[in-house]
């Protein structure tokens, strides 16, 4: 890739995360700051208990944008530098809490996302997030939206991104609006994230392993 494409495509993404705040904002989020506050592990301030569903288009259509104009292994990139850059807020209270701070960021997250179900598990060892239904998905595909193909993916590059700044991984299994996703240390790791374990066509009575079960003791 040349400077100048590098230049584009940098700029590009610039313009997006203007648009998702822009987005955001219409959909009446209202991020005041990406600081964490003393009372709550997300990185933002909203002024409502619950975003608004409707956000969901802005993030599918944007994936898609991507994934047309600069391809598959750009968009996962774009998906890693969220991770990485944007939820460095997270990633840090993640450093310095541990596990804990983990699963107390996963029930604030998902209690501000309509239509969630989703039951965060704890353990020494690990904290798995077992959602039953995923609200972006079940949104999506209540109003017919034609969803990306690798739009589950996003789960693990994200998290994984921001689980490894803080010492931690994490396994994704499932997809298409129920999966299991288990953050560990890094030094408990299973084997290397299998993305075709990841995939937006699961069966619904496919039984989701959680992997946990592979680490060697």
């Amino acid at each position: 890739m040349t400077k100048g494409d590098q230049k584009n495509r940098c700029h590009y993404w610039s313009t997006d995360f203007t648009l998702f705040k822009t987005v955001a904002h219409s959909a009446s989020r209202r991020k005041d700051s990406r600081v964490l506050s003393p009372s709550s592990p997300l990185p933002y301030h909203d002024r409502k208990p619950q975003g608004a569903a409707d956000f969901y288009f802005a993030i599918n259509a944007t994936f898609r944008f991507i994934r047309l104009k600069f391809g598959l292994e750009d968009l996962r990139e774009y998906w890693t530098d969220l991770g990485r850059d944007y939820l460095q807020p997270v990633w840090r209270r993640w450093k310095e809490g541990g596990l804990p701070a983990v699963a107390a960021y996963w029930k604030a997250f998902f209690a501000a996302e309509p239509g969630a179900e989703v039951e965060v598990e704890e353990s020494a060892e690990s904290v798995t997030l077992h959602v039953r239904t995923c609200p972006a998905i079940a949104h999506l595909k209540q109003h017919g939206r034609e969803i990306v193909p690798e739009f589950c993916q996003h789960c693990y590059f994200v998290s994984e991104a921001a689980a490894e700044q803080a010492g931690l991984t994490v396994r994704v299994t499932g997809g298409g609006g129920a999966c299991t996703q288990t953050f560990l240390r890094r030094e408990n790791a299973p084997a290397p994230q299998d993305l075709a374990a990841i995939s937006i066509n699961r069966p619904p009575e496919h039984k989701i392993q959680d992997p946990r079960s592979k680490i060697q003791n």
